[in-house]
């Protein structure tokens, strides 16, 4: 499977199950890119990131997470 930046929702539940105790909303963007590009299956580049594609990764990740713990 390879990834890139447009896959947010499957980038989401890859940083949950890396990072599942990591609330996802304190995350700095900066943070947030490295792990992206750090996943095992993530072939896009650094570059390629927006700041949108970021917020929905985040988003995606937090949706994961709050089904686990809640909203807090």
């Amino acid at each position: 499977m390879s990834l890139t930046w447009s896959e947010s929702r499957e980038i989401g539940e890859l940083l949950f199950e890396k990072y599942d105790s990591v609330n996802p909303r304190s995350v700095r963007p900066g943070d947030l890119l490295k792990w992206v590009v750090d996943l095992e299956d993530f072939t896009g580049k650094p570059e390629g990131a927006s700041e949108d594609q970021l917020k929905a990764i985040q988003a995606a990740w937090f949706d994961e997470w709050k089904g686990e713990y809640g909203d807090d």
